[in-house]
Order: C-alpha cells, then structure tokens, then sequence
C-alpha cells in the first residue's frame, strides 16, 4: 500500500499543478528551435500550494480520507500466483552464478545461456578496436565538466529543456543473444539509463524527430507500411519484390558521416549546428561498463540511446537520397524502417542486383543483405505477395516467435488480458488483406491463448469482435485524441476496486467548480 499512496500524492500533485497553471500562456522565445520540436522541460519535484481553489483542497481532503478509510485500512494478504515449485525454481535461477538469462533478441523467447559462452561473446565484440576502446579510468568528472561547459553556450530555455543527472553512472553494455543466427552471437546494447547523456540524448531525439520522420522513404511501423502498400496499383509482369538488411547500422555510422547527414537534414543553419553540436558530443562521450571495465565506443551510436533511431533514420535518408538520385534506374517503390528496407523493381532481375551491388559501395561502412522474388518476401511483420498483378498481404512469423503474451494467470486486471486478445486480433485483421487467410491465423491465434489458459470462451468473443471491424477502418491514419484530463496512475492490486467508486462520489466536487 505503500506504492498506492505515492501514486496517489503524484496525482494529487498533477491537479495542482494543473490548477495552477491553467492560465499560462508563455510561448517559447528560443528562436533557435522551431516550437514544434520543443523538448518537454526537466522534471521538477515543486508543488503549488494548498489554499487557491478550495474545490480542489476539499477533493483532494475527502480523496485521502476515503482511500484511507475503504482502501489502505482495508488491505489484507492477497495469495500468490506462483506454486511453491515455480518459486523455488525461480530462486535457484536468481542465484545461480554459472548462467546468464536475457531476452532474445528477436521473437520474445527468453534464454539461458552459460556465462562462460556470454563473457567469450562480450570479449570478442568488445576487443574490435574499429569501435570500442578501452579506458584506464572513469571519465565521468571530466565529461560532466565538459558537458556543463558545452550548456553553459546554449540559450537559456534550451538548457532548461535539458535534464542532467546529479551522480550520472557510465552505461551498462549488456547482450540480446541472436538465437535465429548461426553461433547465436549477440546483439550490443548499451543501457543508457541515468547516464550522463541519458537527458541530452532525449532533448536532440525530439529535435531531430520532424526531419528523421518527414523523408520519402520514412515507415513509422506496420500499419504506416500497409497504407503506404495500398497505393500501388497493378504491377507489370516480371515485377520483383526485395527486402535489404543493413547490417549493424547502428556500430557502422562513422560520426563524421552520421553529424553531416544531421547537418544536410535541418534547413535552418542555426538549428543544425546546433543539433550537430550535441549530438557529436554524444557520439564521442558514449562511456560505458562491463564487468570491472569501462570502455569508450569509438564508431557508431549505441543501440540504448535515445536519440538513436532518428539519428540512423536521418543518416540512411541522406545517404539513400544522394544513391537514389545517382541512379538511371530507381525502385518502383522504396521504403526503409530504420534499417530494413523494401523495395518493389520493375526493371528486371540483372539490374536489381546491379542496384544492390552498387548500392553496397556507395559507403565503406555500410553492407546489406537482400532477398528477392517474384512470389513473396517478408518485411516486418508481414509476408507480402505478388498475386495477379496485384500486392497482397498476410501475417509473417519469424521462426523465433514464442508467442510469448501474458499468462493468464498472470498479476493484472481482467480488462488487460482481454485487451490483449483484442489487439492482437485486430493486429492480425490489418495485416491479412484475404478473409480467409485471416481466419486461418486466427485460428492459430486462439489456440495460442487458450495454452496461456485464457477462459476459451473470452478468447473467442474478442476474436470474433476484432474481425468484425472493417479492415479499411484498421487502416487510417488516427490523429491524436487532444485531452484535457488528469490521469490517475494506479499500481494494479485486486483490493483498489473501491477505487472506482470513490471517482464517481467525488467527481462533481470538480465538476461544480467555475474555476
């Protein structure tokens, strides 16, 4: 109950805040940045105080006493979801020196590996000296002094709109083992969790977010990709579809080349020397652990930054831009999620691979690996195919795919476990463009979920509710629903079900309040 009460004081805290600052007008005044990339200010911990709207106090009075009166004074011992051997087991796991458990890197399949065989991995990645070198100490003094020197030159709103930790730590470097790749190597991440960088790389991601996600070949996910699908018409015979793979784009953009393309994106000179200016400073202070060690990335950015997505996306748009226009030949069709890249050819099978060979020379740091056919290939989560001159699509599972949703059985309320059905089935109604392609995965879908011990009978209703929503419907592009209320965010436990009823009763306290 402890975790109630806190969550209940931040909300208590954000009405305050709201009433407080419901008539605030101020627009930003740093001319340098465009105010639709305006980055949201550093949190603060102040909280306005009692006595300016007696409506509120008297809300929040009443909340307090009933949630104390009906809900923590209420509170019993709930029994436990695990048997005694389940706890056991995970216990003996917990302590085990001699393995390492990490998620897969792909499909969701948790692994377990003999730390051994993960140490020998970390070794080899980590003794490539074309992207990591290894540091005889710390740096964290000396590039938190460079950091605060490199703030203390930028405008006064823009160092507010960015977070610095009191006591950064370096990175943590950890491994996704690749268990769908021969050897099962691993997949680098560096956590950058309260790292010196963690608030500036936040601040240029919503900076560099407009540019990375406004070029032409720009898929935001699977529905974007769907809809983008749809505008192709018939396809001449012989049409060939491709998928290219760039590999380990992240570790493979040089800075140089990674600041220039930022710098090639944001038309407004200030702003891009600006941005250019942070994110190099990211790039060249990415500091990191791994065991007794610290290291440095030398080349790339790290997976576990934030800004690193939009940052790859803006250097593979400039570098695909300056290829595409160099080309006699272009792609019928071209679009690329980060770094996996679909393309529609018309021009023939000899000219397709001449494209991915030059391609793959246009820059010495970045290779892909490509699939083609005139059937099918798959991209993302789909399968698409070539069927009578037209695109059709169906749903992909990678072999790695556990189906690994919640249990059942699992500590959540009920409404989670029916929405995930849901979803889920919605998820398969958008990607399947034939009906009865659809229902055969659902099929399978159901089956799944009944292993996980979802009532059959629930299952079924939100199946049959998902299919029948239009698949035109799934399709559309949704706008942001604006809303002006104040979330209450609760930790789920069984006994908050008073909960509910304390919201109604004191809802018109608020709902009275001219103000």
């Amino acid at each position: 109950m402890i975790q109630f009460c806190g969550d209940l004081e931040a909300y208590f805290r954000r009405l305050r805040l709201k009433e407080y600052f419901q008539h605030d007008t101020e627009q930003c005044t740093d001319t340098q940045i465009p105010s639709h990339q305006q980055h949201k200010k550093k949190n603060s911990t102040w909280t306005p105080p009692e006595g300016r709207n007696g409506s509120l106090d008297l809300y929040i009075e009443c909340f307090r006493r009933r949630a104390q009166a009906e809900i923590v004074e209420k509170q019993h011992r709930l029994p436990g979801n695990l048997s005694r051997a389940e706890r056991n087991a995970i216990h003996s796991l917990r302590n085990n020196s001699d393995i390492i458990i990490k998620e897969a890197d792909k499909g969701g399949a948790v692994v377990i590996m003999n730390r051994p065989d993960y140490l020998k991995e970390a070794a080899r990645q980590l003794s490539n000296t074309k992207f990591y070198r290894p540091l005889s100490s710390d740096p964290t003094k000396e590039y938190t002094k460079k950091l605060h020197h490199l703030l203390r030159t930028l405008p006064k709103q823009t160092q507010e709109q960015i977070d610095t930790p009191l006591e950064p730590r370096p990175g943590l470097f950890y491994l996704l083992p690749k268990i769908h790749k021969p050897g099962n190597p691993g997949r680098p991440i560096i956590s950058g969790i309260g790292t010196l960088t963690e608030g500036l790389s936040g601040y240029v991601d919503s900076l560099l977010r407009p540019y990375a996600t406004s070029t032409p070949s720009y898929l935001r996910d699977t529905t974007d990709f769907l809809r983008k699908l749809q505008c192709i018409g018939d396809l001449p015979e012989n049409t060939i579809l491709a998928t290219m793979d760039v590999e380990a784009l992240y570790t493979n953009i040089p800075h140089a080349d990674g600041v220039q393309a930022v710098r090639n994106s944001i038309p407004d000179d200030a702003t891009a020397q600006l941005v250019a200016e942070l994110c190099e400073f990211i790039l060249t202070h990415n500091y990191f652990r791994f065991g007794d060690n610290i290291y440095l990335q030398t080349s790339g950015t790290a997976m576990g930054t934030r800004m690193a997505p939009q940052y790859a996306n803006i250097f593979m748009a400039d570098l695909e831009q300056r290829f595409l226009s160099s080309r006699p030949l272009t792609p019928l069709l071209y679009l690329r999620y980060i770094d996996d890249i679909f393309i529609i050819w018309t021009h023939g099978k000899e000219t397709l691979e001449e494209f991915h060979h030059d391609f793959n020379s246009f820059h010495p740091t970045i290779n892909l690996s490509m699939d083609q056919s005139t059937r099918e290939v798959h991209f993302l989560d789909t399968t698409i195919q070539i069927s009578d001159g037209h695109i059709n699509t169906t749903l992909y599972r990678k072999p790695t795919d556990r189906y690994t949703y919640l249990h059942a059985s699992s500590f959540h309320p009920g409404h989670t476990t029916r929405s995930i059905v849901y979803s889920q089935a919605l998820r398969y109604n958008r990607i399947c463009s034939n009906p009865s392609d659809r229902d055969l995965h659902l099929q399978d879908l159901q089956q799944a979920f009944c292993k996980l011990r979802y009532p059959h009978e629930e299952v079924r209703r939100q199946i049959d509710r998902a299919r029948r929503v239009p698949r035109s419907l799934l399709l559309r592009d949704k706008p942001k629903k604006e809303t002006n209320r104040t979330p209450l965010a609760i930790t789920y436990s069984p006994q908050l079900k008073p909960l509910q009823r304390i919201i109604s009763d004191l809802q018109p306290i608020l709902d009275n309040d001219p103000s």
